[in-house]
């Protein structure tokens, strides 16, 4: 049974319904039972489960094209952008500009030109597109990110070879001497460097979204930019949740015909389901009296004493239940180590508000990232 249920909230009437309509409903690839993955979100192309775990090719679980997990604006998505007027030399941030500069290395030393990291600057950035699909075929996982630059830097000073030849045999006094490079200046042509998306580029830019390095990257163009999107949350093989959602929500698809989409091939079979009548259990304990409940105490929020600084401000984790918790990250991301839970009510200084919807906060006690929608912001008065 493939179905996930973890009971029934009065609010949830039409998952209670759905669950109970579709019981005994059974997928099967001809006469054996077919193994019913999903994932949360694919990213926009379902993952074949032989490219996502090598054990077998199934029939019902290959590369697929799905716009609806694509149009689902809930779907996973973290965005890098690259502007194309570059400011100060700085792509991004210093370690990414790092990283680029030193694969350039190699092509500036090929064409006479110092390849130094401080004697060289990116001015522009012209272009930048994905490529080499890990799985090749229809795979749109992509490993490698090329950028197309224009750069200014110091070409080698060319030797002068017309110097005047002295016959008097006296020997001139030695001035010191001249740089080997000339000085730093745009270069005429532009240059063409590629990254490592998921070794270098995706910690860089902050775009990882799992543990696994399967995230499909594509790149948009806007006028003044180039927009890096990592998608896909989980696997990536057969349902999409985000998708299934979205084709009931949108376009009004039936289960079945959500079914058939993500699992191409198979047969529905409904099958007779007995509800047995457990027998009453007969122990001692079930009449024994039992200590008196007691509420269980709210667990004491750490400390926040210090007095925010002008560009800073308090929140507080507001956007989950009160039973739940909202994840404190090593990293600004969702594989990034959770370092404690915070409960509902924790109240944190927001140090940096970074662009990809997380925020950089710390407690008297603890520093690291939350996700910026689940908190809300404290006023002064609170």
């Amino acid at each position: 049974n493939d179905q996930v249920y973890r009971g029934l909230d009065a609010q949830h009437k039409n998952a209670h319904r759905a669950v109970q309509e579709t019981a005994g409903v059974y997928a099967y690839s001809g006469d054996r039972y077919a193994q019913c993955y999903y994932t949360a979100s694919n990213g926009g192309q379902t993952e074949s489960a032989f490219n996502a775990w090598g054990r077998e090719r199934v029939s019902y679980l290959p590369i697929t094209e799905d716009p609806y997990d694509l149009e689902n604006p809930d779907s996973e998505v973290r965005r890098a952008m690259l502007p194309k007027i570059v400011t100060d030399g700085v792509v991004f941030s210093p370690a990414f500009t790092d990283a680029i500069k030193a694969a350039l290395v190699p092509h500036l030393e090929k064409q006479g030109i110092n390849p130094a990291l401080e004697s060289f600057r990116i001015d522009q950035v012209v272009g930048a597109q994905v490529h080499t699909a890990r799985h090749g075929g229809d795979s749109r996982l992509m490993t490698r990110v090329q950028l197309e630059l224009m750069l200014s830097a110091q070409r080698a000073r060319q030797a002068d070879n017309d110097e005047e030849v002295s016959i008097s045999g006296a020997v001139p006094t030695q001035q010191p001497g001249q740089s080997p490079w000339l000085p730093m200046a745009p270069l005429s042509a532009s240059m063409k460097v590629d990254l490592d998306y998921f070794e270098t580029v995706e910690a860089l830019l902050h775009l990882s979204i799992n543990r696994n390095a399967n995230e499909l990257v594509s790149v948009r163009e806007t006028d003044d930019a180039f927009v890096l999107e990592a998608r896909r949350y989980g696997h990536g093989v057969g349902l999409s949740q985000r998708g299934a959602e979205w084709m009931a929500k949108t376009y009004s698809w039936t289960y079945e015909q959500i079914l058939r989409f993500y699992y191409p091939g198979i047969s529905l079979r409904t099958r007779d389901i007995k509800q047995h009548t457990r027998a009453p259990l007969q122990a001692d304990f079930l009449s024994t009296p039992g200590p008196i409940p007691t509420a269980t105490p709210r667990p004491t929020l750490m400390p926040l004493t210090q007095t925010p600084a002008p560009e800073q401000w308090v929140v507080a984790v507001h956007g989950v239940s009160r039973n739940s918790t909202l994840n404190l990250r090593e990293q600004p991301n969702l594989s990034g180590k959770v370092l404690v839970q915070l409960y509902y009510g924790q109240k944190l200084l927001v140090l940096e508000k970074l662009s990809d919807g997380w925020l950089h906060v710390r407690t008297d006690v603890l520093e690291g990232y939350v996700m910026e929608q689940y908190v809300e912001r404290v006023l002064s008065s609170e």
